[in-house]
């Protein structure tokens, strides 16, 4: 039976999580140099014959999502960029660590937020889905199918489908 959504369905469903993921993001005031915006991209690929989408982005993609727990101290650098990025002074930048070591840094979730906005889109489409294709997905059932006496179904190729259809006088399928 073929696969429920096509690759190109697949990929649409993987740029609309993406746009979605930078709507969130920005929404949250997420955005300072843009390249988190920027680095987000998908891959779909095949395992074990499902699709799968693999969504790439920077790695700090995780502590805007996770927030960041109080007792560890961040990237120095990341800070000093950030800083840099904001128009902050640049002595600010130790103050601000210290008080992410103190307080940490309040997760966003956007990650979360993204999936169940985009698992309500993937239900409504994959519910339109069957609804569209449902006389193929039963009808791929029961084509070449011919049922005996008792109701048991039989593959019209196999010697005891023949049989039946010989003994019934004939080749016929059932339609819906």
């Amino acid at each position: 039976m073929e696969q429920l959504l096509s690759t190109k369905q697949v990929n649409n469903f993987a740029q609309q999580y993406i746009d979605a993921l930078k709507d969130n993001l920005i929404s949250k005031k997420k955005v300072a140099s843009g390249n988190l915006i920027k680095s987000l991209d998908y891959r779909v690929g095949k395992v074990m014959n499902e699709l799968n989408i693999e969504i790439i982005a920077n790695e700090y993609l995780q502590w805007i999502d996770q927030g960041r727990r109080a007792g560890t101290y961040p990237p120095i650098r990341a800070i000093a960029n950030w800083v840099r990025i904001k128009g902050i002074d640049s002595k600010a930048v130790f103050p601000i660590a210290r008080n992410i070591f103190k307080f940490g840094i309040k997760p966003t979730r956007v990650i979360q937020t993204t999936d169940r906005q985009m698992n309500r889109k993937l239900d409504s489409a994959l519910a339109q889905q069957i609804a569209d294709n449902m006389e193929t997905y039963v009808g791929y059932t029961f084509v070449n199918k011919v049922f005996d006496r008792r109701g048991r179904a039989w593959d019209a190729n196999s010697p005891q489908g023949q049989f039946i259809m010989n003994m019934r006088g004939g080749n016929w399928d059932l339609e819906l």
